[in-house]
Order: C-alpha cells, then structure tokens, then sequence
C-alpha cells in the first residue's frame, strides 16, 4: 500500500534510489488522514497530512508531468486526485423525466441524468445542452 498524501497543492515523496515514489505507510514520518482510496493499479490511498506548517519544501502537484525523476505511479496518483466537473441536466416532456443508462465508468449499467464531464473553456449550460445532445 502507498499514501498519496497532499497538503495545499503539495505532495509528500519520498527518495528511493535517484527517484521520488509515494510512501508507503511506515516512511510517513507524521500523522495522516486517510481519506479515500485512488483509482490506480496499484493500492494507493489520498491522505492528508497532520502538520503545523505549510509544506513549501514539498514538489508541487502541478510540476510532477515535467519531472522526469518520479516514478510512474506518483504521477498517475496525481492525475486520480484532480478534481473533474461534471454536469447533469434534466428533460422533462409530457411530465416525462429522461434517464439515461450509462454504459462505462462508475454509471456502467445504471439509470442515471444525462451529463458527463465539462470540456475546457465550456460553460455548464453549453456543457449540460451537449450532453443532453449525445
């Protein structure tokens, strides 16, 4: 199992070799929530880190893509704790409410609200009249 752990847009690594990785749970050297586990092959769970300061020595989130130092795994942590919108709308016709089944992701197989995630630069109207297009 690894820790994702975050603080204000940073991230805790630890070296291993020339390279930084997630911790596991025994080089985590404070006290941590845990808080959910990430979509990723392997075991990997989001953290929040118990500290009386803001981490400023820590890499930030936003440059691990141009760093060719970290393992594969931190990288695809920090991709499944980025937050995506979604929008969902309703169409009512004749006191009819459409629902739609979804056929991938979390929605596979269930009746769900037609909508899907905001593309960049759309509004949540456009977004919403999109969605309910496709």
């Amino acid at each position: 199992m690894r820790y994702y752990i975050e603080s204000d847009g940073r991230i805790f690594l630890v070296r291993r070799g020339s390279r930084f990785d997630l911790p596991s749970p025994n080089e985590v050297p404070f006290d941590i929530d845990r808080i959910a586990p990430l979509d990723s092959s392997e075991s990997v769970w989001f953290c929040v880190p118990h500290l009386d300061a803001h981490p400023h020595e820590w890499p930030s989130k936003d440059d691990v893509d141009a760093r060719d130092d970290v393992e594969p795994l931190v990288r695809t942590a920090v991709h499944a704790s980025m937050p995506r919108v979604v929008v969902e709308g309703l169409c009512l016709r004749d006191g009819k409410l459409l629902l739609v089944k979804g056929s991938r992701g979390l929605t596979l197989d269930r009746w769900t609200l037609p909508g899907g995630f905001l593309r960049f630069g759309e509004t949540p109207r456009d977004g919403v009249l999109r969605e309910l297009r496709e």
